[in-house]
């Protein structure tokens, strides 16, 4: 089984992110495979990418050396991104959501044609079906209950967007309260250990997903 890492802890050892996902390169047997968004940086989708993407993915045209070489760097990551059986996404909370960095990087993917595509009778399809998701995040407050419940968009948005390319199932662990100093190491320790436990399971299923 190949995992992909997408990872974004720019803070390095610093970053409670980190923590979470050197506890699952520690304990998960699959290959793995780093993309680490901080040295491989996504590109924007300006004007002649997105001609070139409308033209090929949308239109089923052919692309001149022009339009290829715009979009190199953007199918190499995407190839990337398809080609592996798992997808771990490590990044921490911005202001209520995912880094822009990170959706930068779901932009360039979420092609039609590599990841989703729309069948004769004008459905929606997932092309990433068969394989599995896990979105390691941590953030300064606690998002999990009431008042604050409604102010994390982050699980939501990359469930719908990974949901939208058909990957089933799609798991989160939160390190929350990363800025109060009397629930941090408490919630912390619960993280590593819910990160642990997917770990292991995903060793356990390695098998049964491979076939």
């Amino acid at each position: 089984m190949k995992t992909l890492i997408i990872q974004y802890t720019p803070r390095n050892k610093q970053s409670t992110t980190k923590q979470l996902l050197d506890s699952f390169l520690k304990n998960c047997d699959d290959d793995i495979e780093i993309l680490d968004l901080t040295k491989s940086a996504p590109e924007f989708l300006f004007e002649n990418a997105i001609s070139a993407m409308m033209k090929r993915n949308h239109g089923g045209a052919m692309l001149n050396a022009s339009e290829q070489s715009v979009l190199k760097n953007i199918d190499r990551m995407t190839q990337q991104f398809v080609k592996a059986d798992a997808v771990v996404f490590a990044f921490p909370m911005y202001n209520f959501s995912m880094p822009g960095i990170v959706k930068t990087y779901l932009d360039l993917v979420a092609q039609r044609g590599q990841t989703w595509d729309i069948d004769a009778n004008g459905n929606y399809v997932g092309k990433m079906k068969g394989k599995r998701a896990l979105i390691l995040m941590s953030c300064a407050g606690v998002y999990n209950e009431e008042p604050y419940k409604s102010w994390d968009h982050t699980f939501g948005l990359m469930k719908t967007i990974l949901s939208f390319m058909g990957f089933a199932p799609i798991q989160m662990v939160a390190a929350q309260g990363t800025a109060i100093p009397d629930m941090q190491s408490t919630l912390l320790a619960q993280a590593i250990q819910n990160t642990l436990t997917i770990a292991h399971t995903w060793n356990a299923s390695m098998p049964t997903l491979a076939k």
